[in-house]
């Protein structure tokens, strides 16, 4: 385990006990932006406490939103609390134009004439230039705020490119392809989710129709909008990683069969992606991440 200090945001709940030892110490759990939750004991006086001072900033922030700084973790358990602060914000704002620059180049380095086509003009429709960069990713969660459907994006993207040698080793992927499914397959929420008075709620399109099927109808007016040169496979991978559907799977269709296993391969990896920014989000290292993970996240993607 790395000695570096991690963090890790949420809200903060707690019921002082008393130990067999006779030590006071707050039995904490932590709720993060996920719903996940984590413990945490911060002992009043005793050979567990790293900071004595830490149970008295402790005690007066149930219930609050909070940043805990700690050494160690295990599983589901925090260890070594170093602090503890309460904060105003689960996540932290979204640097929309710094976000916006790194989408620029990811784009820019698609190489496959038909995929960097087809990203640019779905860039350039009316609604995803208005509004993709400030469109919050959905109403709850830790991407719940301006920018955060941006920042989920290029953050896909990003690990994308961290993981592409590994994934090449064991997936037949095109690494253009899966930058362009993580580009289009979820901005149908530009159309469902705003932000109002600083809050993320639905539009009124996103009352009738969900993000799926507000993607899927989004891929579809562009892919009729121009002759991008993509196979008809291409085409029904692209729609259907919107609405993440497993009919390809069993495919028995042998001009299915290598779509099938990237189509796979692209839902199993899309969980490996959530559990990643899960890791960046709270600034684990890569020890940590198998502890509370295992092996069974990579073997899905094999």
């Amino acid at each position: 385990m790395s000695e570096n200090l991690k963090y890790m945001r949420g809200k903060y709940t707690f019921e002082e006990k008393v130990s067999r030892e006779g030590e006071i110490f707050l039995s904490g759990k932590l709720e993060i932006f996920d719903k996940s939750v984590y413990y945490l004991n911060i002992f009043k006086q005793s050979k567990y406490t790293v900071d004595d001072s830490v149970f008295d900033k402790a005690k007066i922030l149930n219930n609050k939103n909070v940043i805990v700084s700690y050494k160690d973790i295990s599983k589901y358990s925090i260890r070594d609390v170093v602090d503890i602060q309460q904060t105003d914000e689960i996540s932290p704002k979204v640097d929309i134009e710094s976000y916006k620059d790194v989408l620029r180049a990811h784009v820019a380095s698609i190489q496959n004439p038909s995929y960097s086509a087809f990203a640019k003009a779905f860039m350039k429709r009316i609604d995803v230039k208005t509004n993709f960069f400030k469109a919050p990713y959905s109403e709850i969660g830790g991407f719940a705020i301006e920018g955060g459907l941006l920042q989920h994006t290029v953050d896909k993207m990003e690990i994308i490119d961290s993981l592409s040698g590994f994934m090449l080793n064991y997936i037949n992927v095109d690494i253009d392809f899966l930058k362009l499914i993580a580009l289009i397959s979820e901005a149908g929420r530009v159309n469902v989710y705003e932000m109002q008075d600083g809050v993320a709620v639905k539009t009124f399109e996103g009352n009738f129709i969900d993000e799926k099927s507000m993607s899927y109808k989004m891929v579809s007016e562009c892919l009729a909008s121009a002759d991008f040169k993509l196979s008809e496979d291409e085409k029904f991978i692209l729609l259907h990683s919107c609405i993440h559907d497993d009919s390809l799977r069993n495919s028995t269709d042998t001009s299915k069969s290598k779509e099938s296993m990237i189509l796979t391969s692209v839902k199993y990896f899309s969980e490996l992606i959530n559990n990643l920014l899960l890791l960046k989000f709270n600034n684990l290292n890569k020890s940590d991440f198998m502890d509370l993970f295992g092996k069974s996240v990579y073997v899905k993607t094999l």
